[in-house]
């Protein structure tokens, strides 16, 4: 190294001169820096723009090839030269760095950017930086005549500074814009380093640094449903920070400071900053560095579940109170639920309906041609099967035993029900394979039944009783059509009924002075007189 003067300053022995020895030649090319001496043509030029610098390098160690792609002889000569392989951009880095070691005479130290050249290797990253390092040398009069600079490779620390710039940029990012609350906390104490602000919402109030995480508790007002404190031990980044645990609560109640109540689920987990070296066989027994904590509102899902309950009552009610029986089968067929009107239609208590499958049945079903439905034909097999609701069939509940039937009333004591089936998971009219499940619906249609049996019975006798009489029985419609006539009307008239059953064809077999007052009669029985 140069000798110091009593002053302070480099003396007149520079470091030019020093490696210009052969043994110092050699320890420069081997040094993984560049080590270059510059001068001023006149002391003390600084302030100038860095391309007007009236400087020469007058020395450039042999590592210049390897570092900035020249070698070294091509480095000498007026600064100007220098400069070129400084990238354009950073020329004013370096012209600020000038000015500051002419202003105070003091080390400097910059980092720019270098040209790419074809003879300067590549860095990983494509771009290389340099770091300078200028120490101002004076002359005997403290006056400024040049620099002695240091250049260093910091490209891959500057990649990697960048990386983690990036880095912290999206983490901050994305922890700042989670829907969940986000606490960072560090050291035996718990102090807070990275708070989002979901949590601070969550809490009411802004963290607050100084609390110790044994206050925890009190400081952002934490309770259990009952009103009661929180317990600090139990919390889970206490069990984290302190017991190296991941715990999750779901009991925690922030009262907020404007009065508000807000229901938590929270977990924490345990942070380490260093990771375990290759020897280390077994986790260390110290406490974590720092520990995350996480918590989201669970008013949403108090809410939703209350309006799940109160749904579920309010169609279990409406399900109560209908007339029609509900069945829900799952995929297999087997009852999962039903209502009061199903089980007394089918004859079983609902809690005995419940589990059973086809093969459990104690009914079966009757068409009303009077054969029996094979249990792969029911409603709800077919909706299983084929995926598409099935509906208005009507069939017979046959119970087992079966009451004993009479020879002219064949179906005497059965419940007739109109069943309707609708695949669960599938619109109203779509198909859908696979189905999770089928609903039927059984309306007791008994009494409909029966009054078409009784109205087709008297239907019968009046017929009989009509086409058996002697006298003329005429129908006809609002327009005067005949549309029915008894056998005795072709015995009288002598015609047909397709003959008459036009009113102007029957209007020609009436006498002209009769057809008047015929007409009237007729039209006072159409008004109901």
């Amino acid at each position: 190294m140069a000798p110091i003067s009593p002053t302070g300053h480099l003396s007149r022995v520079t470091a030019a001169e020093e490696l210009r020895n052969p043994a110092a030649q050699h320890i420069g090319a081997s040094l993984p820096v560049v080590l270059y001496t510059a001068r001023f043509y006149r002391p003390n030029q600084p302030p100038l723009a860095a391309s007007d610098l009236d400087a020469e390098v007058i020395l450039v160690s042999a590592a210049s090839e390897a570092l900035v792609g020249r070698p070294s002889h091509e480095l000498l000569g007026p600064y100007p030269r220098w400069l070129a392989h400084v990238h354009a951009e950073d020329h004013e880095v370096l012209q600020a760095a000038l000015t500051q070691l002419g202003r105070y005479a003091q080390l400097v130290t910059c980092e720019y950017r270098l040209v790419a050249d074809r003879g300067m290797a590549s860095t990983e990253r494509g771009v290389r930086w340099l770091r300078d390092t200028l120490t101002p040398h004076l002359d005997g009069q403290g006056r400024l005549i040049g620099w002695e600079g240091v250049l260093s490779d910091v490209s891959e620390q500057r990649a990697l500074a960048d990386d983690l710039r990036r880095t912290t940029i999206m983490l901050n990012a994305l922890v700042d814009n989670l829907p969940a609350g986000v606490f960072f906390v560090q050291g035996p104490h718990g102090q807070p380093i990275l708070v989002n602000t979901r949590a601070r919402q969550l809490l009411g109030q802004r963290e607050d640094v100084s609390a110790h995480v044994e206050h925890l508790s009190a400081v952002y007002r934490l309770h259990r449903p009952d009103g009661s404190c929180y317990p600090v031990e139990e919390l889970p980044v206490y069990l984290a920070l302190r017991r190296g645990v991941t715990a999750l609560r779901d009991d925690i109640v922030v009262h907020r400071p404007d009065g508000r109540r807000t229901p938590l689920v929270t977990w924490a987990a345990p942070v380490t900053w260093t990771s375990p070296g290759p020897h280390d066989t077994a986790p260390a027994a110290s406490p974590p560095e720092a520990a995350v904590w996480v918590m989201e509102d669970l008013t949403a899902l108090h809410e939703a579940e209350a309006a799940r309950r109160d749904t579920e009552g309010r169609l279990r009610t409406i399900l109560e109170t209908m007339s029609e029986g509900v069945v829900v089968q799952d995929h297999n067929g087997c009852i999962i639920d039903c209502n009061t009107a199903a089980s007394v239609l089918l004859g079983q208590a609902p809690e005995k309906l419940r589990g059973m499958t086809a093969a459990d049945y104690t009914w079966s079903l009757i068409r009303q041609d009077g054969t029996r439905v094979s249990p792969e034909d029911h409603p709800a097999a077919l909706v299983l099967r084929l995926g598409r609701p099935v509906r208005n069939l009507v069939f017979a509940l046959l119970p087992h035993p079966p009451p004993m039937p009479t020879q002219d009333r064949p179906f005497q004591g059965l419940r007739w029900v109109l069943v309707n089936a609708m695949p669960l998971g599938a619109g109203s009219s779509g198909e859908q394979r696979g189905a999770l499940g089928v609903v039927s619906t059984y309306i007791d249609i008994t009494t409909t039944i029966q009054a078409q049996r009784m109205l087709r019975e008297s239907e019968e006798k009046y017929r009989d009783l009509v086409e058996s009489l002697p006298l003329m029985v005429i129908q006809a419609d609002t327009d005067l059509r005949i549309t029915y006539a008894n056998p005795a009307t072709r015995a009288v008239t002598g015609y047909d009924f397709h003959e008459i059953a036009d009113p102007a064809a029957w209007g020609r077999l009436v006498h002209p002075e009769d057809f008047p007052r015929l007409l009237a009669m007729s039209q006072e029985a159409l008004a109901g007189r």
